[in-house]
């Protein structure tokens, strides 16, 4: 296989300035997946089920948040702390 791209639209590709280029970033290596779900030892069903819950309880307290007068001006802090117990919980 060449090392030259196939496409006109690959090589526009591959010489496209990232974020990691405009500020001389080395963000090539290793085995990072930036805010992916990847499954664990228990397999992909487990993972589905995880992020459905996940979402139907943010939903749920970001809906419910919305229908209380009281709670209606901190919707969106719920909704961060949410997400925020979730990455803490969550992460690798």
């Amino acid at each position: 296989m060449s090392a030259m791209a196939s496409t006109p639209i690959d090589a526009e590709a591959k010489n496209a300035p990232t974020p990691g280029r405009l500020f001389f970033l080395d963000l090539s290596g290793g085995h990072i997946h930036y805010a992916s779900t990847m499954p664990g030892i228990y397999g992909i069903p487990i993972a589905f089920v995880a992020e459905l819950a996940i979402s139907f309880i943010l939903m749920s307290a970001v809906l419910f948040a919305l229908n209380h007068e009281a709670l209606e001006p901190y919707t969106h802090y719920v909704a961060a702390i949410l997400i925020a117990t979730y990455i803490a919980f969550e992460s690798p």
